[in-house]
């Protein structure tokens, strides 16, 4: 008998990792996930092995991490109400650089290390793929920034090691799951956040931020069904060294906004709003310590996000059919 497929994930709890999680348990993979959370979905008899450890911890990593196994590293701070960089910077950048060199010490079968396009520089209104210019560092947009540097630093390390670690990195675009937009509904301040969440943007993924600035900025945005088969794919096919964009379609700002809300009929506030007010903001920043979306907002919201996943479909026969 061949030898079960063997899957290692961090970030497994998450809104991306539960769907992988069971992608991979319905393609009979043994599945180990590594969270902090006291509550998973997944109870005795589900397949899978919840590990209650940090990332930062190599001792779990290295007594967890079975030689051969497939690993998906998901994990990743990206609270955006959050202004503490070093809460950012432990786990999008310490975390990853532990998780490297236990990956290389356990001989494992393939590394996937989930970054994200928004390290891209604005592509304008032309099409780009993984070959674009990074980002200029943005200490105002930790979540950027630590990504930003976890690749830069996960680059570093593969090229020290490239003969004895297999590693694939994917930058997944805006990642949408049509069948539960609530997973993308804030928590953090249940009554004002959910009352403008769903009141002012229409009570879609990205509905108030992509109503502000112009309707034609250009996004690319990927359904959770194809993203995550783009994972898998990225594992069993991705050539080590290698970087594949997994994303979908590209369309503007305002048709997004007009297609969602449609499939929820309910409606979005009914003008836009412009960046401006919030750049004026932003300019008082160090006297009066906005929140961080409000820097995120001033300084990000204009770019374009224009890009093609064709080196994915071609090498690892990436099939986003998904659309809105």
């Amino acid at each position: 008998m061949a030898q079960a497929k063997t899957a290692f994930v961090t970030g497994g709890t998450g809104k991306i990792g539960r769907h992988l999680v069971t992608l991979l348990l319905k393609e009979q993979f043994n599945v180990k996930v590594l969270t902090r959370s006291s509550n998973t979905p997944w109870g005795v008899g589900s397949g899978v092995q919840v590990i209650k450890g940090d990332l930062l911890d190599k001792d779990i990593l290295m007594r967890e991490i079975l030689k051969g196994s497939y690993v998906f590293h998901l994990a990743a701070h990206q609270d955006v109400s959050d202004s503490n960089r070093e809460n950012f910077f432990r786990t999008n950048v310490l975390g990853t650089e532990v998780l490297l060199k236990a990956c290389l010490e356990k001989k494992i079968r393939t590394l996937v290390c989930v970054s994200s396009i928004i390290i891209f520089k604005n592509t304008q209104k032309i099409k780009r793929n993984e070959t674009w210019v990074l980002r200029d560092f943005e200490n105002h947009d930790h979540y950027a920034t630590t990504k930003l540097k976890s690749l830069i630093s996960t680059r570093k390390f593969y090229n020290n090691n490239k003969d004895a670690l297999p590693l694939v990195t994917v930058f997944p675009s805006m990642v949408v799951d049509m069948d539960d937009f609530n997973a993308s509904a804030p928590t953090a301040v249940p009554f004002l956040q959910r009352f403008l969440w769903e009141k002012v943007g229409g009570g879609v993924p990205g509905g108030i931020i992509n109503l502000i600035g112009k309707g034609s900025r250009i996004l690319n945005y990927v359904l959770m069904e194809d993203l995550v088969k783009g994972l898998l794919l990225a594992a069993e096919k991705g050539r080590s060294g290698e970087e594949y964009i997994l994303g979908g379609a590209n369309i503007t700002a305002k048709n997004y906004l007009k297609l969602l809300v449609g499939r929820r009929k309910k409606k979005v506030f009914p003008f836009r709003i412009p960046i401006s007010p919030f750049k004026i903001i932003f300019l008082f920043n160090n006297i009066f310590k906005f929140p961080a979306i409000v820097a995120i907002i001033a300084n990000s919201l204009s770019r374009d996000c224009f890009f093609s996943s064709k080196k994915a479909i071609s090498e690892l026969g990436y099939n986003p059919k998904g659309s809105l």
